[in-house]
């Protein structure tokens, strides 16, 4: 599998690892995100389990893509420190009824009534298993704000 390909949809091949996220609404309906910590690249842990390591070149181009995805909206960091793992700093504010660009732990959206859904996406647990298989083990706290009633 070559990884330099690939790597060109780098955002939305990673994964959170090991992270604080947090999600904070405005009254308007658009929110803060902020997502500090790790994140893997889930097919370079695929071919890294394959065949027990990525070539150089593989390695420079997640390196280069790091450095490009680090000047998208709202990223404050996103340094390549090797083996397909990301350092991730996220501060992003999101206009009301939009998605965060990076990293989207969260699905928000809102119904027809006004209401805001929360949802994390779903995983089967084979996916689970495949994950660990990779030795990808997700282990983060995620938090939720809310503005106040007035």
């Amino acid at each position: 599998m070559a990884m330099a390909a690939v790597a060109l949809s780098l955002t939305g091949c990673l994964l959170p690892e090991k992270f604080e996220a947090s999600v904070n609404f405005k009254p308007d309906g658009g929110y803060t995100y902020k997502y500090g910590g790790t994140a893997v690249h889930f097919l370079a842990a695929a071919a890294i389990k394959e065949k027990g390591s990525l070539p150089a070149k593989d390695e420079d181009g997640l390196k280069r893509e790091a450095e490009k995805a680090a000047k998208a909206p709202g990223v404050r960091r996103m340094t390549y420190t090797g083996n397909g793992r990301f350092d991730v700093q996220i501060d992003e504010d999101v206009k009301a009824g939009r998605q965060v660009s990076t990293l989207k732990i969260f699905n928000i959206r809102r119904d027809k009534d006004g209401v805001f859904l929360l949802a994390v996406p779903p995983m089967k647990e084979k996916d689970r298993d495949q994950l660990r298989s990779f030795g990808i083990k997700v282990n983060g706290k995620a938090e939720v704000f809310l503005p106040a009633n007035t």
